[in-house]
């Protein structure tokens, strides 16, 4: 199996990074992985080339990477897969995630809240938190039609692809509203086992959570930002997203019509059953190991704590806990 996987920013990907990991741990695949960088690229490849026995061969791509040439000489014959999100709510994710997170570059957390005098709920504070809203929304490019700029090889490599042919390069675009559907997919494509697709999420916080700035917690002058359900959210700010990711919305539509062919050709009846099994795992897991002292209690071990217990980084965690799930079922 060798599998290269474009994992784009805030669409679940961590999560299903997680899930390919255990995948490769489970197989003794090798993994290339970043160096200094986020992202995945040539460096880093070749790198690990250098540093490996001749002849050795490389499995698996699984970080945060653009589409590029050198990844089909990394990973010749690789199955490709990769992830995509209604683009509004990536782009809505992406705004608050940069509220507390250091990830600039990408998400333009430069654009912080704008400071004001009064307090969280005045006319004056929120008129301006809407106004930096507007303003994340037009000059946050990276979050401007991003999906599809990251699954495509650039111009220089012979790029610009439409989105419609941009799916067509892939053997699986998982969709994250979709997402436990794509792993039913995901196990026919690779011929994974069902215990294979367990997970905790990665990044998941409650749409209610209140994002204290760097240096602004219990200020006035720095107010905090909390998250708003999607029909809460100011209409203009949305429409300013949804402009600037017609591509993305177009691409989004393509994936959701693959997958339903993918479905149609394992045959609906299994991939319901499948999925019916596996959100009964699901359940299982989210009980037991969503959490350090549900964690501890289910292994015996106190002190356990699932979200140290990862692959890498943030992805795949409680492997100790969903593979105590996955034996007492069997699977």
């Amino acid at each position: 199996m060798r599998v290269l996987y474009i994992k784009t920013y805030k669409t679940g990907s961590s999560t299903l990074a997680g899930i390919l990991r255990t995948v490769a741990a489970a197989r003794g695949m090798h993994v290339i992985d970043p160096g200094g960088d986020s992202q995945v690229n040539r460096a880093d490849w070749q790198a690990d080339l250098a540093a490996e026995p001749a002849g050795r061969c490389f499995d698996m791509v699984a970080s945060h990477t653009q589409r590029a040439g050198w990844q089909d000489e990394a990973l010749p014959g690789a199955t490709r897969i990769t992830i995509v999100r209604d683009p509004v709510q990536r782009a809505l994710s992406g705004f608050y995630h940069s509220r507390r997170t250091p990830f600039c570059r990408v998400l333009c957390c430069s654009l912080r809240s704008t400071r004001c005098k009064g307090s969280l709920g005045d006319a004056a504070c929120t008129a301006a938190g809407d106004a930096l809203k507007l303003r994340w929304a037009r000059e946050c490019t990276s979050m401007h039609d991003a999906q599809l700029a990251f699954m495509v090889l650039s111009a220089d490599e012979g790029g610009g692809t439409s989105p419609v042919q941009a799916v067509s390069h892939y053997d699986l675009v998982a969709v994250m509203e979709r997402f436990d559907e794509s792993l039913v997919v995901l196990r026919h494509v690779l011929g994974l086992e069902l215990g294979e697709l367990l997970y905790v999420k990665a990044k998941s916080l409650p749409h209610n959570y209140t994002y204290n700035l760097p240096g602004g917690e219990g200020s006035t002058s720095l107010p905090p930002v909390t998250r708003l359900l999607e029909a809460e959210e100011l209409p203009a700010f949305k429409a300013a997203l949804a402009e600037r990711n017609r591509l993305d919305t177009e691409m989004v539509a393509e994936a959701n019509r693959r997958l339903d062919e993918h479905v149609a050709a394992i045959g609906k009846h299994v991939v319901m059953q499948e999925l019916a099994q596996l959100q009964e795992l699901q359940q299982q897991v989210l009980i037991a190991c969503a959490d350090a002292a549900a964690a501890a209690r289910t292994l015996g071990r106190p002190g356990y704590d699932p979200w140290n217990d990862c692959h890498w980084r943030d992805n795949g965690c409680a492997r100790d806990c969903i593979a105590n799930v996955r034996q007492l079922n069997g699977v």
